[in-house]
């Protein structure tokens, strides 16, 4: 059968051609590799083709856009693989013999794994252990040198041992100089005995026997090499190969074809540069620059050839860019160089956002736009993933469900947090933050009624139980004893709640002894099961991100059992920056919108390009510091200059901005501090203002005013603006719902914060405490009043050691943690004493008692009614002489003198005027006078605050009662409001509803009374 010979193929060995900057590399690459070997006689003929490109993401999309070329008719493809991840067993055919001598190349895990068991074994020989995690992270460091090693030409580490024996290095770069010891010497040795190949040095060693078997078999099929711009050394030996063959081609994107002989030589010697690394692998292959032909079909565009040199230009050495007014008059010539100028920027906008807010705000807004035009293609490009997920939720908002094309982290998946979620469950199954995160799961399959009720009447306040065991134990304590507000409904609901969770928990166990192969088997069997029989829904294991859930614990799985024995708390962590690092792909794609990052965006296009996040150290983000080698030693050694990742992400930027419809976009401030705009953006700007008139420099880079989303943005909150309440709330409920009984404590709060009596006994409005919270100064005042009722009751005894451990047995129950409670022994030991002599020195008459947690009541009558004051007394000493003594005890400061003869704080003289007026029950019933009222402390430190004589305590009860009594006839009245907090000055504490009174909209604004 005959066959055309196209232009493309024309000569006897292979050739290099570009795709210019701009240029929609992919469409132009199908359209030109179809129109040269489609035959419609041999459907069969574009097939024999072989295209290698840099990533899997451009050969999908070089699959679409063949497809799009043939008219969506039967097209039998060529085939298409990634330079970066050769498969021996799918193409073992091109190798030839040389690879059957391989030793089975590692995966990535198992290679992972045995580096961290080597570097814990170092470690722990050198006196230091780390964690299981620790010693990941330092195997993560050497797998990346030995991923570099593998790319780079050659790497002689010789020549490391000689220049630490000459430098006068910091003691850092010396210790990591010996900790390369295990790649130098230990791994070698481990894949030897192991009978088995680095991953990294494995794909090299397919590399080259593939470039080997094309240089011996010379195929006659097109082979061909596009989108790379060769920056590692295996790519470049398989571009050598391919320009030896029949039908060998080369497609470079964006090689700068105008430079001259001193540019091209500055540029090799400055890595940053768009075109270093392209120019480099011209250099290498011995191409010579001028016969680097133009890819057939590309039509030069005058705009987007302007565009390109303009971009070239502004991203230049600095030796090169000396004088922007001379540089722009020869890029110009022989037009002017404002035309020059204009004409480049003719579809180039910049905007300045004042955050990164509203840079998100101004990118989705773009984006948006793009969908007003049918068929037309819009793309967001960043380096900011937390960008990326911000512009998608602004678009959801907008009824636009486009999703970043590089996924999500796998762990804000459904599944990926509910495997997360039950992990951490497994490390401890009765921890109650982790139990009701993991019950609340959206894919959990329990009852949403069942949980809430658990949750609220359960779960709330510090952990009092150590094991599942003990929290059963609680639950039921506090059911059967009717401790809790739960209803009979939800007490069955509770119970029938364990009851389904007991078989799922009982069995798990935090801590494990077993060996490795053991550990990791049984975390992952128990995780399973968990997951299993915890998750309603198993349809989430299906698909792309099922999929990859699978394969994560099945990877981690050969991770750890290298490692030897971990806690499931450790394999809890290594598992969560796994699924923070890998990303789970987009369920949708969107037809119109785009969100890319740069490697996802290489060799695409789009209608209208918006590049994001161009601020310095995020777009280009600042090369990563090596932590085992310094620059000077890995340029001695032979690795590659860590600069050129800048000059990789430049090319990326300039391929970009070169496209017809471009818009830059940067903030001026980020994470609340002043950014710096992309050194990109500036010397673009430079460029501009030495070519152009500085007042109208900046005019060039502006959107046409049609096409600016800031005045969208601006329209768009306008239309949303409303105007904030600036009143504080002034609740006036009706005479009938206000209280008619308050606690001695609850009228020192409506002195406070009335709001807070509003929300609490008129609304119903009780703050829930945090599951497993520590215990706060409420929660341990309340295990040391109960330990202090509980000695005054049991006898006359007086033991220092017994009063003691009752305050510790107390505190533990409350939820102090045992180190906490020892720490503190001797602290208070000392207390105790100090209370004791205190308590013999104040001792009773045998007739005489002493009452504990009191309660009494008294009807205060008012003009417009009636209000009862209800009280508890810590202590009061009843004596035969119809006196009493009244004590509060504080685990705090108590309240001074001033604040009770104030009455901000009237609990003691309320107490006082309870007993006087017979609402305590005294001996025989006998009237009291009371003639003492005092706080104890007694918490870290005792002391005693005598509020005065027995003359200023009649004085003080007086004074009180007659503000409480004006206080209570104002709150009588329905006109009064309850204000929040109207003498902030006044709360000893932080109010609890201020966020229900939303005060940060209006405190600032209101004036206090």
């Amino acid at each position: 059968m005959s066959r055309r010979i196209d232009p493309l193929f024309a000569g006897s060995t292979g050739e290099v051609r570009n795709i210019p900057a701009g240029a929609d590399f992919l469409s132009q690459l199908a359209q030109g590799l179809y129109t040269s070997l489609a035959d419609p006689a041999d459907p069969g003929a574009l097939s024999e083709a072989a295209i290698y490109l840099p990533n899997r993401r451009s050969a999908r999309a070089l699959e679409s856009a063949f497809f799009q070329i043939s008219g969506q008719s039967a097209l039998m493809l060529p085939t298409i693989r990634t330079l970066g991840d050769l498969d021996a067993a799918e193409s073992f055919g091109m190798f030839g013999a040389q690879i059957e001598s391989l030793p089975p190349a590692l995966s990535a895990s198992t290679r992972l794994g045995h580096l961290a068991r080597l570097v814990s074994a170092f470690q722990t020989a050198r006196g230091t252990p780390v964690s299981a995690t620790n010693a990941l992270l330092g195997a993560k460091d050497l797998a990346g040198l030995l991923d570099q090693v593998a790319l780079a030409e050659q790497v002689d580490w010789t020549k490391l041992s000689k220049l630490i024996e000459d430098a006068d290095m910091a003691q850092h770069w010396e210790d990591s100089a010996v900790f390369l010891s295990i790649i130098l010497e230990q791994w070698p040795s481990f894949l030897a005995d192991s009978n088995a190949s680095d991953p990294a040095v494995f794909q090299r060693a397919l590399a080259d026997a593939l470039a080997a078997s094309w240089v011996s078999r010379k195929p006659e099929t097109p082979i061909i090499i596009a989108g790379s711009t060769g920056a590692t050394a295996g790519t470049r030996r398989l571009m050598k190969a391919v320009l030896q063959l029949p039908k060998g081609l080369i497609v470079l994107p964006g090689l700068d074809d105008q430079t001259s002989d001193f540019e091209r030589t500055a540029i090799r010697q400055a890595p940053t540069h768009p075109q270093h690394i392209l120019r480099r692998t011209i250099d290498d292959l011995g191409v010579p620059h001028k016969s680097v032909q133009l890819w057939p079909g590309v039509e030069p565009e005058a705009h987007l050839e302007s565009r390109r040199r303009l971009m070239q230009e502004a991203l230049a050495p600095a030796e090169l860019t000396a004088s922007w007014g001379q540089r722009s008059a020869e890029l110009a010539d022989p037009q002017s160089a404002r035309a020059f100028i204009e004409t480049a920027t003719d579809g180039l906008a910049l905007i300045e956002a004042e955050t990164e807010t509203e840079e998100a705000e101004l990118a989705a807004l773009l984006l948006r736009e793009g969908l007003e035009r049918p068929g037309e293609r819009t793309a967001l490009v960043t380096l900011d993933m937390g960008l990326a997920m911000r512009v998608s939720a602004h678009l959801k908002a907008m009824g636009v469900v486009c999703e970043p094309s590089a996924g999500i982290p796998l762990l804000q998946t459904r599944l990926g947090a509910a495997i997360m979620q039950l992990t951490d469950l497994i490390a401890d199954p009765s921890d109650p933050v982790h139990l009701l995160a993991a019950l609340k799961l959206e894919l959990s399959r329990f009852d949403p009624e069942s949980v809430l009720a658990l949750d609220r009447h359960i779960m709330r306040g510090p952990r009092v139980w150590a094991n599942w065991s003990e929290l059963q134990q609680h639950a039921s304590r506090l059911l059967e004893q009717k401790r809790c507000e739960a209803t009979p409904d939800e007490a069955e609901k509770i119970a029938s709640l364990i009851e389904r969770l007991m078989p799922l928990l009982e069995p798990l166990e935090p801590t494990v002894a077993r060996s490795a192969p053991q550990m990791a088997g049984a975390i992952i069997e128990q995780l399973s099961l968990l997951v299993s029989n915890w998750i309603g829904d198993d349809a989430v294991w299906n698909g792309e991100r099922g999929a990859l859930a699978t394969q994560r614990l099945f990877e981690l799985r050969e991770l750890i059992e290298p490692l030897g024995p971990v806690t499931v708390r450790a394999f809890a962590d290594i598992l969560r920056q796994d699924f923070l690092t890998n990303a789970a792909p987009p369920q949708f794609e969107h037809p119109n919108i785009s969100i890319w990052g740069p490697l996802e965006a290489r060799l695409q296009s789009a209608d209208h390009i918006v590049l994001a996040g161009l601020n310095e150290e995020h777009w280009p983000a600042q090369p990563a510091s090596d932590s085992l080698l310094s620059r000077t030693f890995r340029e001695a050694v032979g690795l590659a200059d860590l600069d050129e990742r800048v000059g990789l992400s430049a090319h990326d930027f300039a391929q970009l901005a070169s496209t017809t419809n471009t818009t830059l976009l940067t903030a001026k401030r980020r994470d609340g501090k002043p950014a710096v705009a992309s050194r990109w953006i500036w010397r673009l700007r430079m460029l501009i203002r030495g070519a152009a008139e500085s007042d109208e420099a900046e005019g060039f880079l502006q959107p046409s005013p049609d096409r600016d989303p800031r005045h969208w943005l601006l329209a768009k909150r306008q239309s949303q603006r409303f105007e904030p309440s600036i009143t504080r709330p002034t609740p006036r409920p009706p005479q009938s719902a206000r209280p008619s009984q308050l606690s001695v404590t609850r009228i020192e709060t409506l002195i406070r914060d009335p709001y807070a009596i509003y929300c609490d006994q008129i609304l119903g409005l009780r703050r829930l405490d945090p599951p497993g919270i520590h215990p706060d100064a409420r929660h341990i005042g309340t295990a040391i009043h109960s330990a202090l009722e509980w000695f005054e009751e049991d006898g006359a005894v007086w033991d220092e050691a017994k009063l003691l451990a009752e305050l510790e047995r107390a505190l533990l129950a409350g939820g102090v943690p045992q180190l906490e409670i020892v720490a503190l022994r001797e602290r208070r030991r000392a207390v105790v004493q100090e209370f004791l002599a205190w308590r013999q020195d104040n001792g009773l008459a045998p007739d005489e008692r002493v009452g504990t947690e009191v309660r009494g009541s008294i009807q205060l009558d008012l003009e417009s009614g009636s209000v009862r004051i209800v009280g508890i007394a810590d202590r009061i000493q009843f004596h035969t002489d119809g006196t009493a003594r009244i004590f509060d005890y504080k685990t705090g400061a108590p309240p001074s003198l001033a604040q009770v003869q104030s009455g901000l704080s009237p609990q003691l003289p309320l107490l006082a005027y309870i007993a006087q007026n017979g609402g305590f029950t005294a001996p025989n019933n006998a009237n009291i006078t009371v003639t003492d009222l005092a706080y104890i402390r007694f918490g870290t430190r005792f002391e005693m605050r005598d509020l005065g004589s027995p003359g200023d305590i009649e004085k003080l009860i007086e004074t009180t009662m007659d503000g409480v009594r004006t206080l209570l006839k104002s709150y009588s009245d329905p006109s009064q409001p309850y204000l929040s907090a109207p003498r902030p000055h006044r709360l000893a504490y932080p109010s609890e509803y201020a966020r229900l009174a939303r005060r940060d909209e209006w405190v600032d604004l209101a004036s206090y009374d």
